[in-house]
């Protein structure tokens, strides 16, 4: 085996290693979560509410309860609130609905009316209504979910 054959499955072995250690398994990343940010706590029960404080012993949160503290040992995962992309889907459902609706209203125009610069009109109503059309699924298809941070 060469020198460069080694050192390239050193480099393998370690990013492997690295990899294996990941941060779902240290605590570490539970205490450095800012506060007020959402997470859901899995102990015998699940708690869903904003973190207060994380120490090494316990994690605090306010919750619909109020404040609870929980024992790091009750603990089994945490995981966080991933921000949602509700303004990013809409302007894309945008685009798309306003390609798609352009496309329709020139073949709509070409096949029942010949080219005629009089229905322009129908032209651009047809790509509004299917462009609002693709901006108002954008907005709902659900994005964002649960990550998970730390599990035990």
């Amino acid at each position: 085996m060469s020198n460069l054959s080694r050192a390239l499955a050193i480099l393998l072995a370690c990013a492997i290693a690295a990899t294996a250690q990941s941060s779902s398994q240290d605590w570490n990343v539970v205490k450095a979560l800012a506060p007020s940010t959402d997470v859901r706590v899995r102990t015998a029960r699940t708690v869903r509410g904003t973190i207060q404080s994380a120490n090494d012993d316990s994690l605090i949160l306010n919750s619909g309860k109020g404040q609870e503290t929980l024992a790091r040992q009750e603990i089994s995962r945490v995981s966080v609130r991933e921000r949602g992309h509700r303004k990013r889907n809409a302007l894309i459902g945008t685009a798309v609905g306003a390609v798609v609706g352009a496309g329709l209203g020139f073949m709509c125009l070409k096949a029942c009316f010949g080219s005629t610069s009089e229905l322009r009109g129908i032209f651009a109503a047809t790509t509004a209504g299917v462009a609002g059309t693709g901006a108002m699924i954008g907005a709902v298809i659900p994005t964002g979910g649960w990550r998970e941070v730390y599990k035990k």
